[in-house]
């Protein structure tokens, strides 16, 4: 009995030692970065699942003209008339670029968000509205979410860490 009596004490032990390591790597800025990344998106497919409806269409670039669904700039989509404002991600302006640099990047982002919503169908998942009133949303093609996509192509960047385009 004594040896079985050992091996508890070292089993809590070990998860109390492992639970105080995992949440102080919790309180340093790695694992903010891992928080907001592809770990994050990981565990986003867990808890989100099948929430959401899902589109299958052209979504094409918003231009003159009476567009319901439509790409209006890197991290906005006008959306069977709703704007939606990709959540967690910064992608540089078009109309009010600090910069030509930033002009430039803008309308790129802008052109690939269209490319990437036209050529699959995707998911739209809502949460909470905005201060400017736009609602906020994620979209998820079978490849993953389109949010990490623009990040990892550089055309966009996680909202926290935002640094400007200039």
């Amino acid at each position: 009995m004594r040896s079985t009596d050992g091996f508890l004490t070292w089993g809590v032990a070990i998860l109390v030692v492992g639970f105080v390591a995992g949440w102080l790597f919790l309180q340093t800025e790695d694992a903010e970065r891992v928080a907001r990344g592809p770990a994050l998106e990981r565990l986003l497919d867990r808890v989100l699942g099948p929430e959401g409806f899902d589109y299958e269409g052209p979504v094409p670039l918003c231009r003159a003209g009476d567009f319901e669904t439509c790409v209006i700039d890197g991290d906005s989509v006008l959306f069977r008339g709703e704007q939606l404002r990709l959540e967690r991600i910064d992608a540089p302006e078009i109309r009010d670029a600090q910069c030509e640099g930033e002009q430039i990047a803008g309308l790129q982002a802008r052109d690939r968000l269209s490319v990437l919503l036209t050529d699959t169908p995707f998911r739209v998942v809502r949460f909470e509205e905005d201060r400017y009133g736009r609602t906020l949303a994620r979209l998820r093609t079978e490849e993953g979410w389109i949010s990490s996509r623009l990040v990892e192509e550089g055309l966009a960047q996680w909202w926290d860490t935002s640094r400007g385009w200039c």
